[in-house]
């Protein structure tokens, strides 16, 4: 039946479909934050072989305007030392995201009131094995967020093995990106805002709701054009 039409009207109408299309695709996207130090010392942190329990929140500013959808949240491996340098068996740990209210170089001691309302179970990850340095430590989850509605919180709780896990790259916060609280033989740390450091992060994410390239929008005015340049040729004739 599509053959009967008209090809203007069909070119027309293919544009149109074909932008509409590009309108509703999501493009993975990937943000990382914070920077590697190149020392000795000053660059390992030992999150997964020391910690039971870390927080770490990020600055809603260093991420787009409006709702993503995040797929993955990952740190870069240091292995380094006796322990550090690979997983010494296996750990289990549950990473929780959630919109917190709490600011970046005020996290409190109290671990559950840095927590949001939103807080939903992203990921529970095994790791074991001996990585190399720069392999990622990921976590593959679902999780809506809105950088409007405040700073999102990353919570790791070890639930099984050792922690005795490999050591992260980390570093600084490069002015106020993120700081972080963390747990250590029923202790609790929180870094205040002359203290801020934490690990460096990636995250990939799609836009919850896509926002078109300017070539679909070219697309859809195009198919627009020629379908409004047709209905005025038909009405003349």
């Amino acid at each position: 039946m599509f053959s009967t039409i008209p090809t203007p009207v069909r070119t027309a109408v293919s544009l149109f479909a074909l932008g509409l299309a590009c309108l509703g695709s999501a493009h993975a996207a990937v943000l990382t934050l914070g920077t590697m130090a190149n020392t000795a010392d000053y660059g390992a942190d030992c999150t997964f072989s020391c910690a039971d329990r870390y927080q770490q929140i990020y600055r809603a500013s260093e991420f787009v305007a409006g709702p993503i959808n995040l797929s993955r949240v990952s740190f870069f491996a240091y292995p380094r030392g006796s322990t550090g340098s690979s997983w010494n068996g296996t750990s289990t740990w549950q990473m929780t995201l959630s919109t917190s209210s709490a600011a970046v170089g005020a996290l409190s001691t109290t671990f559950d009131s840095n927590v949001g309302s939103n807080a939903a179970v992203f990921a529970t990850q095994t790791f074991s094995g001996t990585p190399a340095f720069d392999d990622l430590v990921s976590f593959n989850g679902a999780f809506q967020y809105d950088a409007t509605m405040g700073n999102l919180l990353v919570d790791i709780l070890r639930t099984n093995g050792p922690a005795r896990g490999v050591r992260l790259q980390a570093n600084d916060n490069n002015g106020g990106v993120f700081d972080r609280a963390y747990a250590t033989d029923n202790v609790v740390t929180a870094e205040d805002a002359n203290e801020e450091y934490g690990n460096r992060t990636q995250f990939e994410f799609t836009n919850a709701v896509p926002v078109p390239e300017p070539g679909t929008l070219a697309l859809v005015a195009a198919g627009l054009a020629l379908a409004a340049g047709r209905r005025r040729v038909l009405r003349k004739n």
